[in-house]
C-alpha cells in the first residue's frame, strides 16, 4: 500500500482532509475569492464541523485511496499557514485514534511559529 499523489496531482478541495482543513480555517475572503474564480468547495456545514472537530476527516470508499485526519498549523498572527496530516489504509485507520494526535503534533507546530 502507498499514497502516489504526483507532482502536478489535483484534488479539489474538499476532496482531501488537508484541503478541508485549509478552507475552513482560511479566512471568509479567501473562501470569497475561490468562490468568485469557480472553485467548488464544501458546504459550509462541513466546514464547521471540521472547525468544531478540530481537525478534517478523509473517509474514502474506494479501496484504493489511504484514509486520513488533517488539522492546522497557525502562526503567530492566528492564520492558518500550514496543515498536519497523518494518512493510512482505509481497512486499519482508526480516525478517533488519530485525530487527537494530528491536532497534538500540529499544536506544537504552531507553538514554533509563535501561536499561543
Amino acid at each position: 500500500l502507498r499514497a502516489d499523489l504526483r507532482v502536478g496531482a489535483k484534488l479539489t478541495l474538499g476532496g482531501s482532509a488537508s484541503g478541508a482543513v485549509l478552507v475552513a480555517f482560511g479566512s471568509e475572503e479567501m473562501r470569497e475569492s475561490l468562490r468568485q474564480q469557480g472553485v467548488a468547495l464544501p458546504p459550509e456545514a462541513e466546514l464547521q464541523a471540521v472547525r468544531e472537530r478540530g481537525y478534517a476527516i478523509f473517509a474514502p470508499t474506494d479501496p484504493h485511496f489511504v484514509a486520513a485526519v488533517a488539522a492546522p498549523v497557525f502562526d503567530a498572527a492566528r492564520q492558518c499557514v500550514a496543515v498536519l496530516a497523518i494518512s493510512g489504509p482505509i481497512f486499519r485507520f482508526d480516525y478517533d485514534r488519530c485525530g487527537p494526535i494530528v491536532i497534538a503534533g500540529a499544536r506544537r507546530l504552531s507553538a514554533q511559529f509563535g501561536h499561543s
